[in-house]
């Protein structure tokens, strides 16, 4: 064992009977971290300015040292020990470690510098990622460069190199590692998959595995060859700031160190899948990721938020036309449609106001900015007036004739959720950062009532169906009930073990649904505020609740994909549909809610990697039929079209069959049952 001290001391422990040995430094330079050789012969100490390597079969020894221009970022050494590379943000170089000879010195193209280096385990290639997109490896024998890569992710940030250099794993901003072979600068392939950002990727000293940390709290291993998955995902613990891999030499074990730890209760559910069809994706040329999208009201349009570039983007799902492409001068952050589906208005997160006609594609008047940036927003029945939360204290209303503010609402704090009332009433509901939430009359501009009992910022709300009672969620771990009569909260705290994310009532009333960061939904009694259903399990961080308009099914989005629950029962009635998104905006309203139908049957999500995707979704809803049993126990006696002796059974099984081909009934049950007959009926 070696340690290096705040101080610059290195001292080695050869083992633990033995006393520590002070190992000579040539340098009193502050030293980042030490790296061993596989075998353990060398070790490297990475220092702000340069590199120190010591032959542990001689620690009295002076160690070989290599200076660096500029502060050293970060360093290898190789299986063997004879190299060792070091990269600062402009350059990197790599020297022999017996007498320190420069073999290679690589610079930068980019401004941004370079942002994370890989030498290879056999010490024949290096590996940098140069700026925000490009991927570069060198030959160090020959000082030639190999194939550029160049990602089609918004940035990179880390990268590992397999044992000979051959192959190259990437990830960034994204939730995907993705695979290059480093000769021809080929992208092979998307491998391991984590459900948020990834933040931590290596490989192990030989090269074969690399292993990668994401904030989902998950540590995947995969082969550094092949980008096939060894482990596909062990749940580490709850995340919270600067996490430490160290794989083992010979790779089977890894340390994982992080600032908090935190038990994790986890459940296994196995699912099998005859057939799913895929979801119709639009990619958009030269993009690379999303601040938001949504569905249209009707259902008909997708709409995306382009970066880089700051471009509002709506199409037809069907036909994949473009109906509006247009510059802007923020992020978008909120797109709404007038009642008539004939306009569109684009919200920036810097203040900006759009609008357009859909028909012509013409500015409706010209971009207005106000001060403070623009949070949630929200359209009135009619369409005459937008909604708009700023991060300044005020809710502006602005008229979408002229696009001028025309009224201001105070509400101290930045304000995260707005919600009108249902049924066309002049009622606004709003929650923000001064953990307060308050209904406003729209008619006076005055406040209807004031919502107080939360000690954190509330980050999402919602109104019953009858327009009587509220619901609120805040980073303080709750969800409340109120009356919008009173202003006092009714029924118990819904408690959570983390922050929400959001809330929704279902279209009766009964029950309100929640979306909890710890990876599960769950289900409310609406009248008490108790728990209808145990937790609902997603794996990730959840973020969107939305009941269908029977409110027979909930869908379920976190940051993986999503999967709907039956809202009798509580438990899933569809696969996990893999959809991975990069984070949320951290705010709330319909428009950033807006991605399934009214009937569940399609869903639309932006994926940061440059597509929508419709989803079309076929789900088995409330309790099945009352011949399901009978047609599950034949169809595993195998009885449906041959002859058995007992003729009673075989009468009442094509009696059951001829039921369910005549049927007009087209849920999800008499669907899969006419799919298993009609090939068997084809035959005969």
């Amino acid at each position: 064992m070696v340690v290096a001290s705040e101080n610059g001391e290195v001292i080695a422990l050869p083992d633990l009977d033995a006393d520590p040995v002070p190992l000579i430094r040539s340098s009193r330079s502050s030293i980042q971290e030490l790296r061993f050789s596989a075998d353990g012969s060398f070790l490297a100490a990475i220092e702000i300015d340069g590199v120190e390597v010591w032959s542990m079969k001689s620690l009295q020894k002076e160690p070989t040292r290599m200076t660096f221009e500029g502060h050293v970022k970060g360093g290898k050494i190789s299986s063997d020990g004879q190299r060792v590379m070091a990269w600062g943000q402009f350059e990197a170089c790599v020297w022999e470690t017996m007498g320190g000879g420069q073999l290679l010195a690589v610079h930068a193209n980019n401004e941004g510098g370079f942002n994370d280096a890989s030498l290879s385990a056999d010490g024949q290639k290096v590996a940098l990622i140069d700026g925000s997109y490009d991927l570069r490896a060198w030959d160090i024998s020959t000082h030639a460069e190999l194939g550029q890569m160049h990602s089609e992710l918004s940035s990179m940030l880390n990268l590992a190199l397999s044992a000979d250099g051959s192959r190259l794993t990437a990830a960034g901003a994204g939730n995907q590692l993705w695979l290059y072979d480093t000769r021809s600068g080929l992208n092979l392939k998307a491998t391991a998959r984590h459900h948020y950002h990834i933040q931590r990727l290596l490989s192990d000293i030989q090269g074969r595995l690399i292993y990668s940390f994401g904030t989902d709290d998950a540590l995947c291993v995969s082969d550094a060859f092949t980008g096939e998955a060894v482990v596909s995902s062990v749940k580490v613990g709850d995340f919270q700031a600067d996490v430490f891999i160290d794989p083992s030499h010979d790779g089977r074990t890894v340390l994982v160190h992080s600032g908090r730890k935190k038990a994790v209760q986890e459940t296994i559910r196995v699912w099998q899948s005859t057939t799913r069809k895929a979801p119709s994706r639009h990619a958009v040329a030269g993009q690379r990721d999303f601040y938001f999208s949504r569905l249209s009201p009707d259902g008909r349009l997708g709409c995306l938020s382009l970066h880089p570039g700051n471009r509002c983007y709506i199409y037809e799902l069907k036909s994949g036309k473009v109906c509006l492409d247009k510059k802007v001068a923020g992020n978008v952050y909120v797109t709404l449609f007038s009642p008539d589906m004939r306009k569109a208005y684009a919200l920036t997160a810097n203040g900006w106001v759009y609008g357009w006609s859909l028909d012509s594609g013409e500015e409706l008047w010209p971009p207005h900015q106000q001060p403070g940036r623009i949070r949630p927003a929200v359209l009135t029945a009619d369409g005459t007036r937008l909604m708009v939360g700023h991060d300044d204290g005020h809710i502006r209303i602005y008229d979408t004739g002229t696009g001028q503010v025309i009224q201001v609402l105070d509400h101290p704090g930045e304000v995260k959720t707005l919600r009108l009332a249902p049924g066309g009433r002049e009622l606004l509901l709003s929650g923000s950062t001064d953990k307060l939430a308050h209904v406003w009359d729209l008619r006076t501009g005055l406040k209807r009532c004031r919502l107080k009992g939360h000690r954190q910022t509330i980050i999402a709300s919602g109104w019953s169906p009858d327009g009587r009672y509220v619901a609120t969620a805040s980073y303080d771990r709750t969800a409340r009930i109120w009356s919008v009569e009173t202003g006092q909260p009714v029924g118990a705290v819904m408690r959570h073990e983390t922050w929400l994310s959001h809330l929704e009532f279902s279209p009766d009333g009964t029950q309100i649904a929640t979306a909890c960061r710890d990876g599960t939904a769950r289900l409310w009694h609406a009248d008490t505020g108790e728990p209808f259903s145990l937790p609902m399990e997603q794996g990730s961080t959840c973020e969107t609740v939305r009941f269908t308009q029977d409110g027979a099914a909930l869908l379920v989005r976190d940051h993986s994909g999503f999967r709907f629950w039956d809202t009798t029962r509580g438990e899933p009635i569809t696969m996990h549909y893999q959809e991975p998104v990069s984070g949320g905006l951290g705010m709330d309203s319909e428009s950033h809610r807006a991605i399934m139908n009214m009937d569940g049957t399609a869903v639309f999500l932006a994926s940061s990697m440059n597509y929508g995707a419709l989803w079309t979704i076929s789900q088995a809803r409330g309790f099945a039929p009352p011949w399901f049993p009978d047609f599950l126990d034949a169809l595993a006696g195998d009885v449906f079209n041959q002859a058995e002796d007992d003729h009673e059974a075989v009468d009442r099984w094509l009696a059951l069959k001829e039921e369910i081909l005549t049927s007009p009934d087209q849920s999800l049950y008499y669907q899969w049952a006419r799919s298993l007959i009609l090939p068997a009926v084809s035959l005969k």
